[in-house]
């Protein structure tokens, strides 16, 4: 595999066997998640670090519309407030 960047080509290592996410962050160098979700999922931990419920509340919908329910992210934060509204 060759990549293109900055204006020079450059042989990849080896990415016989490694999944796509591997190949997209070491070899593409591109993140695996988009910076807005990234800062969503930022304002998540915060709100509920804080004790901010509704804020967390208001942050996972959001995740949830854009990530989608069975998203590992998701489903760790949803069980997380759960932790925390425990009584």
């Amino acid at each position: 595999m060759v990549i293109l960047k900055d204006c020079a080509a450059w042989t990849a290592p080896l990415t016989y066997g490694k999944d796509a996410n591997t190949i997209l962050n070491t070899v593409m160098d591109v993140s695996e998640r988009q910076d807005d979700v990234k800062e969503e999922i930022t304002r998540f931990h915060e709100a509920l670090a804080a004790g901010s419920i509704e804020n967390a509340r208001i942050s996972l919908g959001k995740l949830i519309t854009v990530l989608g329910e069975d998203d590992p992210e998701v489903v760790g934060a949803e069980m997380a407030l759960a932790l925390e509204t425990m009584e």
